[in-house]
């Protein structure tokens, strides 16, 4: 499975167009979920109990949206919208924000493969 876009980068606002091509052709039984997802990555102080105090990173999801396709289809041609009000990248020292295009086999009793890819959402 592979998932890609001509544009790796977009405005809030804009539609993101991507390509999925799933190889093997059609798999009985399977489902497959194609998405965007923004990770947001930020630093919080934690005390312990010998009053001593450490950095850790977090991580939560501050976008995502989900749709299933047909897996027996080959090549696949899907467009999302970028949320006008959606944070956009952003990499800084305690404070990030990754965008990603996913595409997720839903497999019973196993892993779920991930093809997936980074791009930029601008301002």
């Amino acid at each position: 499975m592979a998932i890609g876009a001509a544009a790796h980068g977009v405005r809030r606002g804009d539609n993101m167009r991507l390509d999925l091509t799933v190889r093997n052709g059609a798999r009985a039984g399977k489902r497959l979920r194609v998405g965007l997802v923004c990770i947001e990555r930020y630093d919080v102080e934690e005390s312990s109990s010998d009053s001593s105090t450490s950095r850790e990173t977090r991580e939560d999801i501050a976008h995502e949206e989900w749709t299933e396709v047909d897996i027996g289809v080959a090549q696949q041609g899907l467009s999302f919208t970028i949320p006008p009000d959606a944070p956009f990248s952003y990499r800084g020292t305690c404070l990030s924000f990754e965008w990603r295009a996913e595409a997720c086999e839903i497999a019973r009793l196993r892993p779920d493969p991930v093809a997936s890819f980074v791009f930029e959402v601008r301002p």
